[in-house]
């Protein structure tokens, strides 16, 4: 069996790692560099078309790999919907190379709600979306099996994958943490399907811990700031990840919640409608956009700035932060803007840094209070989960400082960081 890690060292994000065996390919996510892909990310977050690129031309900007690893089609495993696991298979659909999704159904719900309001719904009609059981083994083609098991992250549908091959068992961490699953839960469940893993790709975020605060810390956090504010309350945040939706909904029970279209479709798509108490959508917009019509369809009732604007002190208004400018009333007294992400590097937070601050400060002239909680497992967490699970092999990517991984375990040999093109068998 063979492993290629087109991914670069030192770097969080563009997750595209392929096992090779018998003659057969499988890639574990398929994402998108956001250091080497800015300009990209902000249209498709935008809901614009990209335009057609040559595949060439990504390669050589080690946005995808070499055309010749994906001739054949590109079967590939997503952990979770997040753009730096999945957002590279634009360009191979844009080539009508054939692409095979497989995961859970929550996860492809996610990835499909995504791709529709980021104006990419043409290209999701050329992916076959195949749907996997949790925790139970499937198979994929002749050489694999393969079990989902759901892990605590920063979106809904975050998963965690054991590879079986006839030489090897692999465990792909995918993102991850343990605030709301613990590590003795997920060796558990592993062990319910194999009693040793030969080889773990990790995750490896949390080297860099720039936020203390646990997921069950964040709805105290967000209740000890609305005692103090009593205008407008609009919170920056990721609805696809529905246990920070519930925060801020138990927090703001009195208060209507109004959701931002693009994020309404996201937790309708996925079941979750009762976080939504009516949608917004720009009365500055000419026509509604496909899904929106569907949301509209749905009963679900859409309101626009005029609304906010005489209800400020009744409302929760949840908002990415590529929409703040359609907010461009004047805010009461005693407003206040909280940006609630799981950062670091997930793409909405890697965008709202640059921009949303700004806005906030110099044009509403608001209050901003912080409230994070990282998606991300602790270093220290990370190396005492795989110490447990004692691995042969340790491969340690999506992370700035790699290396520290030789400090937390330094009897281990076999710690692997691997650089682009990097191939291991």
């Amino acid at each position: 069996m063979l492993i290629a890690f087109y991914l670069e060292k030192g770097e969080v994000g563009g997750n595209q790692v392929l096992l090779s065996s018998n003659g057969e390919n499988l890639w574990l996510d398929f994402g998108l560099s956001f250091r080497k892909t800015r300009r990209y990310i902000d249209p498709i977050l935008e809901g614009k078309q990209l335009p057609k690129m040559k595949l060439e031309k990504l390669s050589e900007e080690k946005i995808i790999p070499p055309p010749e690893c994906f001739e054949n089609g590109l079967r590939l495993l997503i952990s979770h919907a997040h753009l730096d696991h999945y957002g590279a298979i634009f360009a191979p659909l844009e080539h009508d190379i054939k692409v095979e999704i497989f995961a859970p159904e929550d996860t492809l719900k996610l990835v499909k709600s995504r791709m529709e309001t980021s104006g990419q719904s043409r290209l999701l009609r050329k992916a076959t979306l195949i749907p996997c059981p949790k925790n139970r083994k499937f198979k994929v083609l002749d050489t694999f099996e393969v079990v989902p098991i759901e892990v605590d992250h920063s979106i809904d549908g975050s998963y965690s994958y054991l590879i079986f091959t006839p030489k090897k068992s692999i465990f792909y961490t995918g993102d991850f943490r343990f605030d709301l699953i613990s590590s003795e839960r997920l060796l558990e469940e592993i062990s319910e399907h194999t009693d040793k893993v030969d080889v773990v790709i990790t995750e490896f975020t949390g080297v860099h811990r720039r936020n203390p605060l646990r997921e069950q810390d964040v709805q105290k956090e967000i209740e000890r700031v609305k005692k103090k504010f009593s205008g407008l309350i609009t919170v920056f945040s990721t609805p696809s990840y529905t246990k920070r939706m519930q925060a801020i909904r138990s927090a703001f029970g009195e208060r209507e919640l109004i959701v931002d279209s693009t994020y309404a479709y996201h937790l309708y798509t996925i079941g979750k409608s009762e976080l939504i108490d009516k949608v917004f959508v720009s009365e500055k917009k000419s026509a509604l956009k496909p899904w929106e019509r569907e949301l509209e369809k749905s009963k679900f009732e859409i309101v626009g700035e005029d609304y906010i604007k005489n209800h400020q002190r009744k409302v929760v208004v949840i908002l990415p932060p590529y929409h703040k400018l359609k907010l461009d009333f004047d805010f009461e007294s005693r407003s206040v803007a909280i940006i609630s992400f799981t950062e670091p590097f997930d793409e909405d937070g890697f965008l709202f840094q640059s921009r949303l601050e700004r806005f906030l400060m110099k044009w509403r002239r608001v209050p901003i209070y912080q409230i994070h909680a990282s998606g991300h497992a602790e270093a220290y967490e990370v190396a005492d989960f795989i110490e447990k699970l004692n691995p042969h092999d340790i491969y340690v990517v999506h992370s700035e400082g790699p290396e520290a991984i030789y400090n937390l375990l330094p009897h281990r040999k076999n710690i692997h960081v691997p650089t682009y093109g990097m191939k291991s068998n």
